[in-house]
């Protein structure tokens, strides 16, 4: 019985600290640090990430055009928060496109906040893009 309970105690809490990642949230950011092999460069750009429950877009305007990354979670591999939005990290596998159609690629996204920080990685084949959350 008391292994019973154990097990109860450790699915509630696992599920609801999953149930975190399953938040709608919208998160700005003004600055992207653009990592290709070892060429680092940081454009001044202008958007949002909005995380779903099944997707997660991100909305970019920099020259006077909008760029539009549209993901679908297949996964959430990590979400550990000891507070949601300050202080943890979560990790989703994610199918990517530029758009709303055509071609997916495989993807990593990781939300990972510190010291009252967020900050955004998007992993797509061949790049990472790192943004700060403001």
């Amino acid at each position: 019985m008391k292994t019973l309970i154990i097990i109860l105690a450790l699915a509630l809490t696992a599920t609801s600290s999953y149930a975190q990642c399953e938040k709608n949230v919208v998160l700005k950011f003004n600055e992207i640090t653009e990592i290709r092999d070892t060429v680092r460069s940081t454009p001044k750009v202008n958007g949002t990430f909005t995380f779903r429950k099944d997707k997660i877009v991100m909305k970019a305007e920099r020259a006077g055009g909008e760029m539009i990354i549209e993901s679908e979670i297949r996964s959430v591999t990590t979400c550990e928060w000891d507070t949601y939005l300050s202080t943890g990290r979560s990790e989703y596998k994610v199918m990517t496109r530029k758009g709303t159609e055509g071609p997916q690629d495989p993807a990593t996204i990781i939300l990972e906040g510190s010291n009252k920080k967020l900050k955004v990685t998007f992993r797509p084949p061949g790049a990472e893009l790192q943004f700060n959350i403001t």
